[in-house]
């Protein structure tokens, strides 16, 4: 007798331990919501930073000029780098896009039906990378 378990059942009991967890679930169903659920866990990791005045629409192209178009290897390296962007009102921000000199648990706690575990801030170019 075979210990086989179908892919689907392996994410939902994934799923289920990560809401055990406290794990938030999101959903996110195309490009744009990831976006936006990227721009505003950037926003939220960097509140200090950006003394908490979100990122403008402005500011936030930069920021995805900075980071997109790159290979997986270099947007990994991007992903623990820090970033300046020039503000609307002339003063820099250094943007953190993942904190990597704490635990994993101080990042963010959400996830996707796929079982992804979305740490804290994943870009669409490392997700545009991995899917092309």
């Amino acid at each position: 007798m075979s210990n086989y378990e179908s892919e689907s059942k392996l994410e939902n009991r994934m799923i289920e331990q990560l809401r055990k967890q406290g794990y938030s679930y999101i959903e996110i169903n195309d490009v744009k919501e990831l976006e936006e659920n990227f721009r505003s866990q950037v926003n939220l990791h960097n509140k200090v930073e950006l003394k908490g005045k979100d990122l403008s629409d402005k500011e936030f192209e930069k920021l995805m000029i900075k980071i997109s178009g790159k290979s997986i290897f270099q947007s990994a390296k991007e992903l623990r780098q820090k970033h300046d962007i020039i503000r609307d009102d002339g003063t820099v921000a250094y943007i953190e896009l993942f904190n990597i000199s704490i635990s994993f648990s101080l990042n963010s706690n959400d996830f996707n039906e796929q079982g992804v575990l979305i740490l804290s801030f994943i870009s669409k170019t490392v997700v545009n990378n991995i899917i092309s």
